[in-house]
């Protein structure tokens, strides 16, 4: 898999709520930002997993964490499957670009859909070992983006307006 470890085991740490199932074998992990599937974990990513919640979720079951509460709660499985299913259909390739769009503390990767320009959390990004080179595929400005043969999705920020003429300059841009 490409995934960087250390940068999984990074997110995982930081994140303030996370959901981890197990279903079929499978294992899903996701902060509701971006999403990940394993056949099997690596075992730093399962110590991570374990220092979170101190235990591992049984086959069917999910474990939330959930930071603000101080909670680690068992509960049926979510469907995260389901999630990666739905945005792989019809999914149209794109392009990771050079290009970053800074505000305030945020790095956010621009991606490129046939002209549509999605942007990414590029700290969520690093966790692929050569996001530059890979080949996301995505439906559109709002639809989670899938990396690495649907193992990894990504949701993008929401934008609704082309602030301050960026799809015309990212257009001039990559044209030139």
């Amino acid at each position: 898999m490409n995934i960087t470890i250390k940068e999984l085991c990074k997110q995982i740490k930081k994140s303030r709520y996370f959901i981890w199932t197990l279903v079929d074998g499978v294992h899903y992990l996701t902060n509701r930002h971006w999403a990940i599937k394993y056949a099997e974990l690596p075992r730093e990513v399962l110590i991570q997993l374990f220092t979170k919640y101190a235990a591992i979720p049984e086959e069917g079951k999910t474990i939330i964490y959930d930071w603000n509460f101080g909670d680690t709660v068992h509960d049926k499985p979510v469907n995260v499957a389901k999630v990666f299913d739905d945005h792989s259909v019809n999914a149209l390739p794109g392009v990771v670009t050079a290009f970053i769009k800074s505000h305030n503390d945020l790095n956010m990767r621009v991606i490129n859909f046939d002209g549509k320009y999605v942007l990414v959390n590029n700290e969520y990004l690093k966790m692929l070992n050569d996001y530059q080179n890979s080949t996301p595929h995505g439906k559109g400005m709002n639809s989670a983006i899938l990396f690495n043969d649907n193992t990894f999705m990504v949701l993008p920020y929401r934008t609704t307006t082309d602030t301050a003429g960026d799809i015309q300059l990212l257009n001039d841009l990559l044209v030139s």
